[in-house]
């Protein structure tokens, strides 16, 4: 039995793979910019480019990347293609390194009365009463005995808008 074995051309190979030299010049075009363009924009020579784009000059290590990405709007996939060490990921919180999920937090419900108070009391000087993050926070505490009133309500506030201002 005889094998036949297929002999590949190495430029077909090398045709196949896009240098980063190539890929520069198919994000210049998709930005619809000229290499002078970018040189302007990074402060450099126009020749410096020309040299990134035929490889003479590796741009995806060196310290015109982040500019470069930045003006020619690369998206996060081709930056981590590129450069996967320019990737920034945020940090895991200490339930995601666990493997817990949690659920999404349930907004307090909102009194009776401290809807009253708002709507009573809720302009002029204490007009912040109203808004929804001062509902929200007053909702959220805690209380021996909860507030009864509209005007227990403004007291609470009142007294709490001296001290805190919630987000």
């Amino acid at each position: 039995m005889q094998v036949a074995f297929q002999r590949y051309d190495r430029t077909f190979l090398m045709a196949a793979i896009e240098t980063p030299g190539q890929k520069l010049e198919r994000f210049l075009l998709r930005a619809e910019m000229q290499q002078k363009e970018l040189a302007a924009q990074l402060g450099v020579e126009p020749s410096y480019i020309s040299r990134m784009v035929n490889d003479r000059i590796g741009w995806v290590h060196g310290r015109y990347f982040g500019k470069i990405a930045t003006i020619l709007r690369l998206s996060d996939a081709e930056i981590a293609e590129l450069n996967p060490a320019a990737v920034i990921n945020a940090p895991l919180t200490d339930a995601e390194r666990r493997g817990w999920t949690l659920p999404p937090e349930v907004e307090p419900e909102i009194p009776d009365m401290l809807l009253e108070a708002a709507q009573l009391y809720g302009h002029g000087k204490n007009a912040p009463l109203a808004e929804r993050r001062w509902l929200l926070e007053l909702s959220d505490l805690d209380f021996r005995e909860e507030p009864e009133s509209p005007e227990d309500w403004l007291a609470i506030y009142v007294r709490l808008s001296k001290l805190i201002d919630p987000k």
